[in-house]
């Protein structure tokens, strides 16, 4: 009996038709997978019905806060932020942690004198089991019934 083993890395890969770089099998897979990845976003949204007072943390809403504000169930990495709230030219700081209130402060968002905004671009990751806590530091006006989306993507 013979028995043939071919190799994906040693196995040509058309790739005139479909936009991939790679040339062999096993970089194409690769390369998908990187694709596919990148496609999986996802927000979280959490919401508090009350003023915000100072140093208040993010529960999911305002019966949980005092739980973490979310808890990561596989390897995610945060990439942006929006809010909004009903009061008026509001100033405050959001702080986020990972693994713990008050423990390692990973970002600090500063928010001066809008009722809503938004932030692209970040680059926070997370494992399995992590979690996030996310604290309100008033710098003026506070918020009020306020919103906050944050947008994950899988890593």
């Amino acid at each position: 009996m013979i028995l043939l083993t071919q190799h994906a890395r040693g196995t040509p890969f058309d790739n005139s038709i479909n936009g991939f770089v790679a040339t062999e099998t096993q970089s194409a897979i690769e390369e998908a997978k990187s694709a596919a990845l990148g496609l999986a976003q996802w927000i979280v949204s959490i919401n508090r019905n009350a003023i915000m007072i100072n140093n208040n943390w993010f529960g999911r809403n305002e019966l949980m806060s005092n739980s973490a504000s979310y808890v990561f169930n596989r390897a995610t990495r945060l990439i942006s932020l929006s809010w909004t709230n009903t009061n008026e030219d509001c100033s405050f700081d959001l702080e986020f942690y990972k693994n713990g209130r008050e423990t390692t402060k990973i970002y600090t968002y500063e928010v001066r004198l809008k009722t809503m905004g938004y932030i692209f671009g970040l680059s926070y990751d997370f494992v399995a089991g992590d979690y996030l806590d996310i604290k309100y530091i008033d710098q003026g006006q506070n918020a009020s019934d306020m919103g906050l989306d944050i947008g994950m993507t899988a890593i």
